[in-house]
C-alpha cells in the first residue's frame, strides 16, 4: 500500500492570514492591494463625476 507524500506545510484552518511578500503592492502609501484597488475605483468616480459636472456647466 503506497502512502500519499508528506505535505511541506502543516495543515492549518483557513487560508494564512498573513500575507506573503510578493503579494503586496510596494507602494509606501498603500500597503494593502485592495487600498489600490479602492483607490483607482475613487480616482475614475471622480474623473466621472467631473465630466458630468464640467458638461452640464458647459452645455
Amino acid at each position: 500500500m503506497k502512502h500519499p507524500p508528506p505535505h511541506d506545510k502543516p495543515a492549518t484552518r483557513g487560508p494564512d492570514p498573513t500575507p506573503v511578500a510578493d503579494d503586496l503592492p510596494g507602494l509606501p502609501w498603500l500597503h494593502r492591494w485592495r487600498a489600490v484597488y479602492l483607490f483607482v475605483l475613487g480616482c475614475f468616480a471622480l474623473w466621472v463625476a467631473l465630466l458630468v459636472v464640467f458638461g452640464w456647466l458647459f452645455a
